[in-house]
């Protein structure tokens, strides 16, 4: 942090990891990359099924893609420098590029809850089978829980210790995009089928 003509210049932030809970930070890494390699591939996944599957070049599925671009890039513009800082120490973080992370956090975010919102229409307009208005119903709260979850704990949580905070900020950034593919690919006939074809002709 230079000092220029009595001014503070901010050039870099030092993150802190979990409180308390530094000596178990690289084993702690490992089911959190396991996750996250889970949301990389379901993800991935179900963008290729309706790429692929021309039955599934339906309005619906489309968002369902955005929805999953969405999940990706929001895990992804973060899991990376936690499992860097957890495995090689690298504690240090740039001050734009903290501003680029956070910039991308809230625009994701906002584009998600606009995804859902569509989505929602367009299964209420061409009455969906029940089987994905319940999928919708548990992305929905898959997002809004923990999103309602850590507004509540930042705006009266105050006085939790900050290893709330941490956890909650990863389950908010982790557990839609690890649950959207699973939940859809349950509850979904289309995608279920589409992913099991492989097996079925082996």
């Amino acid at each position: 942090m230079p000092l220029t003509n009595g001014t503070l210049i901010l050039s870099s932030f030092i993150l802190m990891g979990l409180p308390g809970m530094e000596a178990t930070q690289f084993w702690l890494a490992f089911p959190l990359c396991a996750v996250y390699v889970v949301a990389v591939v379901g993800n991935c996944a179900v963008m290729f099924i309706v790429k692929t599957e021309p039955a599934l070049h339906v309005p619906m599925y489309f968002f369902l893609c955005m929805l999953a671009a969405v999940d990706l890039a929001l895990s992804t513009c973060t899991v990376p420098k936690i499992l860097s800082f957890f495995w090689f120490g690298a504690r240090e973080i740039g001050y734009e590029a903290c501003l680029v992370q956070m910039f991308f956090i809230h625009s994701l975010s906002g584009v998600e809850s606009t995804i859902l919102l569509a989505m929602a229409v367009d299964r209420q307009e061409r009455l969906r089978a029940s089987g994905t208005c319940v999928a919708h119903v548990c992305v929905v709260l898959a997002f809004y829980v923990p999103l309602i979850g850590l507004s509540v704990v930042h705006r009266f949580g105050r006085a939790l210790p900050l290893i709330v905070h941490v956890t909650m900020g990863n389950i908010y950034l982790l557990v839609p995009p690890v649950l959207n593919p699973l939940v859809y690919a349950a509850r979904t006939k289309e995608i279920r089928r589409r992913a099991l074809k492989p097996r079925r002709r082996a």
